[in-house]
């Protein structure tokens, strides 16, 4: 949502908080998950966002209807979903990660139940996963010093950039639509 006044966490007693912030109060909050709620992400231009819980699953509101919610996904075997992130160019595009996977998963919200694309490479737990601004490429990154940039097109042919950095990454941005920049740690 591009509304800069309205602010969304979640936690771990299972809801999340919509914040005014330029009146500086709680619009509303609700119960989204049945366990843990991990990750909170806005659709970019819509009224919609998403959470990523512990009960493994990944929920979708309308905070003009808040009343329900769709599971888009729900893993059969519950493991926790720990992180997602919507595609800024792409809003039907979620990327996704498990708790303790070296995938990332793609969900399509048109096609709910399905994962849309699972990407793989990784040796390690994946922990961080950011979009392009300006592209279908995903930038996965590992708990180890590696990191993996796909293009995440169905028909895509370009392959896998991967990275390797000399000590554990701690994080990994896009400073602009085609420079990726790394921090390390010290």
């Amino acid at each position: 949502m591009d509304d800069p006044s309205t602010m969304g966490t979640c936690s771990i007693d299972t809801t999340c908080t919509l914040w005014d912030l330029s009146k500086q109060t709680i619009k509303t909050q609700l119960i989204a998950h049945e366990k843990e709620v991990y990750d909170f992400a806005f659709a970019p231009g819509v009224f919609t966002f998403a959470t990523a819980g512990a009960d493994g699953s990944i929920r979708q509101f309308d905070v003009r209807d808040l009343a329900h919610s769709n599971i888009l996904y729900d893993n059969q075997n519950q493991v926790p979903f720990v992180r997602l992130v919507w595609n800024r160019t792409d809003p039907k595009l979620i990327a996704t990660i498990m708790m303790d996977s070296n995938k990332v998963t793609i969900l399509d919200i048109r096609f709910p139940s399905i994962a849309f694309q699972e990407l793989s490479g990784h040796n390690a737990f994946v922990n961080s996963v950011s979009w392009a601004p300006t592209s279908q490429y995903l930038l996965m990154r590992s708990l180890a010093t590696t990191f993996l940039l796909r293009e995440t097109t169905p028909k895509c042919s370009s392959g896998t950039l991967a990275g390797l950095s000399t000590k554990p990454l701690l994080s990994t941005t896009y400073s602009n639509p085609y420079l990726l920049t790394m921090q390390e740690k010290r």
